[in-house]
């Protein structure tokens, strides 16, 4: 704990853990939630929390719904780690919402759960999306997916006279 003091360093040490599913002890996430004070690593700790398996669909259901929009996006990272299809839709809206964060961690999310449920809401999300590291996202999610209705809307996508969506498909 103490070999990690600045923020950079605990976020890395954070996604790698999660990234390699490694799971801390939960009174470990608990006292490094309680000590954190940088909004990403308490989004990080979110999903730390939930790819542990302490935090369900309806909590996050409730947290995605509130007014505070710092615990909503802690909401849409740790609904990603559930792998629950049943959080699909809750995402699908994300995808629509008028904050580009909002947009892009739902996106994420979806990739992490990989369910075919999730082909119309991104579909919709590849037309309509104008910032690029959000219609990333979402190409990276289709990928995940992977079926062939995924992979043929990427196709379409092929063709894009944007060098960094060519790269994603």
């Amino acid at each position: 704990e103490r070999f990690f003091t600045k923020p950079a360093d605990r976020q890395r040490l954070g996604k790698t853990l999660l990234n390699n599913g490694i799971e801390l002890p939960t009174s470990k996430i608990k006292k490094a939630k309680k000590a954190a004070k940088e909004t990403r690593l308490k989004g990080l700790l979110w999903e730390m929390k939930a790819a542990a398996g302490e935090v369900q669909v309806p909590k996050l259901k409730k947290m995605f719904k509130c007014t505070d929009f710092e615990k909503r996006i802690f909401a849409v990272r740790a609904i990603g780690r559930l792998n629950d299809a049943a959080a699909v839709s809750l995402l699908g809206e994300g995808l629509f919402e008028g904050n580009d964060q909002m947009r892009l961690y739902s996106a994420r999310a979806l990739k992490h759960i990989a369910s075919e449920e999730a082909i119309p809401p991104l579909e919709r999300a590849l037309d309509k999306e104008k910032n690029i590291r959000v219609k990333v996202a979402v190409i990276e999610a289709l990928g995940q997916i992977g079926t062939d209705k995924a992979l043929k809307l990427l196709q379409f996508n092929i063709n894009s006279p944007k060098v960094k969506i060519k790269r994603a498909i």
